[in-house]
């Protein structure tokens, strides 16, 4: 098509026409990119708030550790029981700390995070027992209790666990924005 031989209104038309073209593919593909970067920071967002519950529930199993240990060098029953009861708030605490990562999790590991989370409940189900034990029968026979269960070596090696699964999911935080 010769343009010289049309109306200088046809030209300033097809003019405009390629403006508008190329105006709504730019829009287009900005709309496309907003909705990818909004569906990576989503993710980013999922991966931060994970990363930084696993942190705190290993921060509460370490809790839990420290006062089962004031709980086994109680000089006296009565000072006992009240770390016998921080134990109990603070496995409790343990308990609504997971169930929020529960439930701000993901679909990513779904079967790593269920591994873990019946490990949790174990664990939790051992420290509830001990702060029985610590109730009923004294500092002492808590601590050899604990020793014949392994209940500090359970809690290290959860909390090291722990570390693991949230330095894991800060890479993959990292990692949505590394492409």
């Amino acid at each position: 098509m010769n343009l010289r031989k049309h109306p200088i209104a046809v030209k300033l038309y097809a003019i405009l026409f390629l403006v508008t073209a190329v105006t709504i593919t730019l829009s287009v593909v900005a709309v496309l990119n907003s909705r990818s970067h909004e569906m990576l920071s989503d993710s980013f967002d999922a991966a931060s708030r994970s990363t930084e519950s696993l942190f705190q529930i290993r921060d509460a199993v370490y809790a839990v550790t420290l006062e089962s240990q004031d709980a086994f060098a109680a000089p006296n029953a009565a000072l006992a029981n009240v770390a016998a009861r921080r134990i109990k708030d603070n496995n409790d605490q343990l308990g609504r700390l997971v169930s929020e990562w529960q439930s701000e999790a993901g679909d990513t590991d779904a079967a790593e995070r269920s591994k873990l989370i019946v490990r949790i409940g174990e664990f939790r189900n051992l420290i509830s027992d001990l702060a029985g034990i610590i109730q009923r029968s004294g500092g002492d026979a808590a601590s050899a209790w604990a020793e014949r269960n392994g209940v500090l070596r359970q809690a290290i090696n959860l909390r090291r666990t722990l570390k693991e699964a949230g330095n894991s999911e800060l890479d993959r935080a990292h990692g949505f924005y590394a492409a």
